[in-house]
């Protein structure tokens, strides 16, 4: 972002310094830790853990190695975590960091991403306690927003819970993958 105005600019760090301080906070308050995931990954790594970012869009830089500029969070806590995991262990981290995107028109673009993980505990709580804190952050700053979960299997095991027939089901489906907010609202209502 660039400002006409260094006070402005001094204005937004601040306003952006507090509001980061404040979603750490939520974080912590329900004791998950925060996590900063590797900058740099090696590319041939990178690929085989990571098929679905196209090539094109990560930013690479040649140094004897072919690295890849964080374009996923997930995959470098995962691959970082995964050699050393011991039976048993349950983690709830969190982190507020970014990625990177090779894009096109514009050049290296920086994409700031907040998200938690609840590692080693698959239950319908854990799911419920992630989700709880996502609406709790959202809830706090905006009242106008959709919460995207990418999980099919949650979404399988809520229409199931629905009791729907298999056309309403298909239907609800259809418009959650193409993100009618509107018909889905008129659907769910009758």
């Amino acid at each position: 972002m660039k400002f006409l105005r260094i006070e402005d600019e001094v204005i937004y760090s601040k306003k952006r310094y507090k509001l980061k301080r404040e979603i750490d906070k939520l974080f912590l308050d329900e004791e998950y830790f925060q996590i900063e995931p590797q900058l740099f990954e090696e590319y041939d790594e990178f690929t085989t853990i990571n098929n679905k970012i196209p090539e094109e869009s990560m930013v690479k830089v040649v140094n004897g190695k072919v690295m890849v500029l964080r374009a996923d969070i997930t995959t470098s806590i995962i691959k970082s975590l995964v050699p050393r995991w011991e039976d048993g262990l349950k983690l709830k981290l969190f982190y507020n960091s970014s990625i990177y995107k090779n894009k096109n028109t514009v050049g290296i673009k920086e994409i700031r991403q907040i998200g938690c993980e609840y590692l080693g505990e698959a239950s319908v709580e854990a799911d419920r306690e992630v989700v709880k804190l996502a609406l709790k952050i959202l809830e706090k700053y905006n009242n106008n927003f959709i919460l995207e979960v990418g999980s099919s299997k949650y979404i399988h095991g809520l229409l199931e819970e629905l009791n729907l027939n298999k056309n309403c089901e298909n239907q609800i489906k259809n418009l959650l993958y193409t993100k009618n907010t509107h018909e889905l609202k008129y659907i769910l209502k009758n």
